[in-house]
Order: C-alpha cells, then sequence, then structure tokens
C-alpha cells in the first residue's frame, strides 16, 4: 500500500471533497451566539491568560466554535476543580494558541470554499487529511507543523469523545503523519565546562547578595533562585516553576537529606529528589547555597505575597504600581503574582546581560531550562561512570528516553578530540620504534609511560582510545595495518552498542582515521592496507577484549 503524500496539494480543492448540505450535514445553523466569547484562563506558567473565540463566529462554521469554546470552559473548569490533575491550565491554553488558531482559519478556508455553514459532521479522515496539507502549506517549520496538529488532534479527541463527532472519530487521524520529525527537532545542546562554571560563579555572587537582604524577593531576584535550583536538581522548567511552598520534606531515611518534591504533568507523577543539607552555616559565604537554604529562604521572606495571591505556589511575589489619586496624585498600588514561563525567559536574559556572560565565542551566554537540565543529566552520566539506570532515575525518565535525548558529548569533546599527535608520512624503520619511540597496539608513543597521558607513575599506558588525543602519539605508514584494523573493530561495534553510544565513544576515532591520519599517506596504499586490515585483521585487533581491559 502506498504510503499517503502528506507534503502536497492544493486547499482551495477541497470544495470537491467536503459533503454537499443535502448529502450530509443537516444541522440548523446556531443564530444565536453564546453572551460571553473570551475564555479566560486562571494563572499559570505561560504568560497568556484569555482566547477570544468572538473573531471566529459568523464565519462559517458557527456550530465547531461554540461547541469547541464549550469544551475549552469545561475543561479550564475541570482543571481547576482538580488542581490540575485532569489538564493543566497550560495544556488548555496551548490548543488555543498553538492549534485552534491554525484549525479555525483552516475551517473558515473550507467554509469559503464550499459556499455554506460547516459542521461537525463534515470533518472526517479526508477533511482532516487536508488540514494536515494545510499546515504543510502555512510556512511553518515540520516540527512546528507536527505541534500544532498534535494539539488539535487531543483536543478534537476530547470533543469526539463527547459525542460531538462520528462514531469512529478515532480512525480520522492518520496514524503517523510526521514520520521521523523527532530527528529534525534539535534540542537543547548541554553547556560546556567553562560556560557553566562561568554560570555557577555569577549564581553563586548573586545569592549571597540575596542573602544579606531581609525584604521580599522579587522577580529577578528569584529568577536567580530558579536557575540556582535547575543546575542543582535537572528538573523542568513547568514542574520547577509550580513547585510548592512545601515541596521540602524530611528524608525517611537520612538525617542530613531532604526530599524535593515536583510534579511531572505528563508523566502525571511526582519526581522526588534527595537533597543534602548544609549544617555549616559559614560555608554558605564560600560555596553556593544548596537548594533547600534557597527554598527555605523563598519561603520564609515572600510568605506575604503567597497569602496575598491565595496561593502556596514557591515562586510567588509582589508587583508594585503607580495609580494615579482623584486628586492627580499617584498612590502606590500592588498585587501578586508568580513566575511566569516568560517572565522567566526575559529575566534570564537580563540576568545574562547584567551579569556580562559571556561565551567562548564572545556572544551572550544562551541559557534556559533546558539547557540546564542536559548539563545537569549529563554531568550525572560522568560522575557516576556512565551508569545509564543512575543517569535515568536522577532525570525522572527512562534508559531509552536518556539516551534518545540527553545524553550526549559536551561541547568541549569534539574540539579536544582532534589528533594531537604525529602523523610522520616518512616510512621509518626499526621494529622497536623509530627516533626513540616504542609500539603500541595502535601506532607508536614518544613515552608509553611518562609522556602526555601516560600514568606518570613507572607503569605502561594502557588507555589505548587516548592515544588520538595524546601529544606523544606518533603515526608512521608501517602502524597503518594496526591502525585500520581497529578501524574495522570499531564499525563493527556499531550494530552492538547502538548507535547513539558508539556515537558518544568512537565516532570520533573513526572520523579522525578517516579524516586526519588517512589524507597524510598515499591514497593507494591506504586502499590497499583498508582492505587487507578489513579481511585479515591485527591479531591486537581481532576481538574488543583489549578495549574492555582499558574499561576494567
Amino acid at each position: 500500500m502506498n504510503k499517503k503524500n502528506f507534503t502536497s496539494g492544493i486547499v482551495k480543492d477541497l470544495a470537491l471533497d467536503v459533503p454537499s448540505v443535502s448529502g450530509q450535514s443537516s444541522i440548523s445553523p446556531i443564530k444565536i451566539l453564546p453572551a460571553v466569547t473570551v475564555v479566560k484562563f486562571p494563572k499559570h506558567t505561560h504568560s497568556s491568560r484569555k482566547f477570544d473565540f468572538s473573531i471566529y463566529y459568523r464565519t462559517g462554521f458557527d456550530e465547531i466554535v461554540i461547541r469547541t469554546q464549550e469544551v475549552i470552559e469545561h475543561l479550564v473548569n475541570e482543571s481547576v476543580s482538580t488542581r490540575g490533575a485532569s489538564l493543566s491550565i497550560a495544556t488548555i491554553q496551548g490548543y488555543c494558541d498553538g492549534g485552534l488558531v491554525y484549525f479555525f482559519q483552516f475551517c473558515k478556508i473550507v467554509a469559503s470554499s464550499i459556499k455554506r455553514e460547516l459542521y461537525f459532521n463534515d470533518i472526517g479522515r479526508e477533511f482532516i487529511e487536508h488540514f494536515i496539507v494545510y499546515l504543510s502549506q502555512s510556512g511553518l517549520k515540520s516540527t512546528s507543523q507536527k505541534n500544532a496538529y498534535s494539539k488539535v488532534k487531543a483536543l478534537l479527541m476530547i470533543i469526539g469523545r463527547q459525542g460531538l463527532m462520528g462514531a469512529d472519530y478515532f480512525n480520522y487521524f492518520p496514524r503517523n503523519p510526521y514520520p521521523g520529525n523527532h530527528r529534525k527537532a534539535k534540542g537543547e545542546s548541554p553547556l560546556s565546562t567553562q560556560d557553566i562554571s562561568t554560570l555557577t560563579r555569577c549564581l553563586k555572587k548573586e545569592l549571597d547578595r540575596i542573602s544579606k537582604d531581609t525584604g521580599e524577593i522579587n522577580s529577578y531576584d528569584l529568577t536567580i533562585c530558579i536557575l540556582a535550583i535547575a543546575i542543582r536538581t535537572g528538573i523542568n522548567k513547568t514542574p520547577l516553576l509550580e513547585l510548592q511552598a512545601d515541596c521540602i520534606q524530611p528524608h525517611p531515611l537520612k538525617h542530613d537529606r531532604r526530599l524535593l518534591i515536583s510534579f511531572k504533568r505528563r508523566g502525571k507523577s511526582f519526581h522526588f529528589s534527595a537533597l543534602r543539607k548544609t549544617q555549616d552555616i559559614a560555608a554558605l559565604h564560600t560555596v553556593m547555597l544548596d537548594t533547600i537554604s534557597i527554598v527555605e529562604m523563598i519561603v520564609a521572606r515572600n510568605e506575604r505575597a503567597r497569602v496575598k495571591s491565595n496561593t502556596n505556589r514557591l515562586f510567588a511575589y509582589t508587583v508594585s504600581k503607580l495609580k494615579p489619586k482623584t486628586n492627580s496624585r499617584l498612590r502606590s498600588s500592588s498585587k501578586a503574582t508568580f513566575i511566569s514561563s516568560s517572565t522567566l525567559e526575559r529575566l534570564t536574559t537580563e540576568v545574562i546581560e547584567r551579569c556580562n556572560l559571556i561565551d567562548s565565542e564572545g556572544k551572550y551566554l544562551v541559557v534556559n531550562i533546558g539547557k540546564l537540565r542536559k548539563t545537569f543529566i549529563n554531568r550525572i552520566w560522568s560522575l557516576s561512570g556512565q551508569d545509564a539506570i543512575l543517569t535515568a532515575a536522577m532525570g525522572g525518565h527512562s534508559i531509552k528516553v536518556s539516551n534518545d535525548h540527553y545524553l550526549e558529548a559536551p561541547p568541549e569533546a569534539e574540539r579536544n578530540f582532534n589528533l594531537l599527535g604525529e602523523i610522520r608520512v616518512k616510512e621509518l624503520l626499526g621494529d622497536e620504534g623509530s627516533d626513540g619511540t616504542e609500539r603500541t597496539p595502535i601506532a607508536q608513543c614518544e613515552d608509553p609511560r611518562y609522556g602526555h597521558r601516560a600514568p606518570k607513575n613507572g607503569n605502561y599506558c594502557t588507555s589505548f582510545l587516548s592515544c588520538f588525543q595524546c601529544k606523544s602519539f606518533v603515526v608512521t605508514e608501517n602502524d597503518l595495518y594496526r591502525i585500520f584494523s581497529l578501524y574495522w573493530l570499531l564499525i563493527k561495534q556499531r550494530s552492538i552498542v547502538g548507535a547513539k553510544r558508539w556515537g558518544r565513544y568512537y565516532a570520533n576515532i573513526v572520523k579522525i582515521i578517516d579524516n586526519e591520519i588517512a589524507p597524510k599517506f598515499s591514497s593507494k596504499k591506504i586502499s590497499e592496507i583498508r582492505k587487507y586490515a578489513h579481511d585479515s585483521p591485527h591479531p591486537y585487533w581481532r576481538s574488543i577484549d583489549l578495549l574492555e581491559l582499558e574499561d576494567s
């Protein structure tokens, strides 16, 4: 069966595929529109607070608009009554601003094309397929198209369950209209070691300033606290912004630790992070405040804002405004709110600019919660000795998610992995190496006991994969057989260890051999040795045993 093509098609031809009034629709147009056409959203992590349906009425699909508005109102009320356990307000707002704006515009085009009122029972499989084509022609990136489609699908599924669409509504949606889309999306990359050190020093200085004050913490300083907590815990943005004032709880087993409890909406589950409590108060002046101290400081100093906003949200604060009195004089008024996603983004940029945080390229450092989370997880991976189970547990997700979306080489890794050794094109003679070098299982080394990456304790270096980033590494034409024997062994490992891990451990070595070593020698010689090493590898590199000894 041929795969459906959703990347082409002409939207204006949709009139040919939508049934006529006599063929399917018998519902009378809705004459009475709701008195209130704006749905207001309670305070949540995003800045949008309402969605106006009025602009879509009287445009050819009133039944769809009014029923959708009713469903959105019901979802908002249900979210409030369940405190977000059903759907978060941010998710519902996303259905509107990220989905309905595209779907309603498409409905308007279809209604205009068929020259009659559009109804829910006009929506079917073909209608949805044309909507996908419409998105492909909208100018949105592929990832944005998928996001819009996913939001519309989720909302229409809810509407279908309420009996407003056909009985087989769940069959209206193609199984996978955006295959391979996840490979097109570029996620956040972790901060380099230098960049995270720069940011940490800045936050330490700012936290020291904040801790010396006694008044309520403002939005700018709360942003400092949020970034510091993100660095130390790796919590996702929404659970982080929605932390409650009582998020720190006693650890059931360890007296020197506390539990930080956050709620991950997508997984409908709580996530626990064990945090060590700093006992030595004097140490707070020399090291960055630990997470517990930051939370306790916010709880104590912003209690009035939480009471005034009638919320238990940790990052509540007071906003002061000047309003004119009747006698034209100004009076001060204040209201309580909490940090939203857009406020955090804006103030994070302000923090970077105020502190003049510059990256290695001389540009302002790019910092967001996604980057800090990925940096945290990659650091756990490194400190745990590359323990996949522990890393996934600390990240609050599965090993597959950790491997596919979080773990990657740090930015400086590829720069540091360039061949630092010396390539001697002229063939050198001597079984014991040449010009004072000694042979190794890979090539030659100027000093395998006290060289650049050697142990420097009298023992021979056995970290063979480190040769390619060692200044003592020497390659001659006589060494190419061993190098390409290792090359083919690493290539074979790709199907054994998986593409992700292979890319992390071995890809750079293969790249160095192909791009930096091979071009230095005769192409004919390289071709011959490459083929010979493939068919009859050197005894050293016929199995992975030697590399496993290195890891042990």
